[in-house]
């Protein structure tokens, strides 16, 4: 998606309700892109569609710091 879109770094979230699920889960999958290099994780998070999305953004920021290189001066 951040080749698509002309970036250097981007990020995704997909998240699916796991069916019969109690109490109920869904599954966040979170990836990032920087520089053409890409990571993924998967998260089992409960709570309601807006909590769940909210939360979701946490650990996908937090990927998007670790891919980071340590120092960044400019991005092409």
């Amino acid at each position: 998606m951040a080749r698509r879109s002309g970036v250097a770094v981007g990020g995704a979230t997909l998240l699916e309700p796991v069916p019969g699920s109690s109490p109920p889960l869904t599954l966040a999958a979170l990836g990032v892109a920087v520089n053409g290099r890409t990571e993924a994780r998967e998260h089992g998070l409960g709570g309601d569609a807006a909590s769940v999305r909210i939360r979701a953004a946490t650990p996908l920021l937090d990927l998007v710091r670790r891919a980071l290189p340590a120092r960044v001066t400019a991005l092409d």
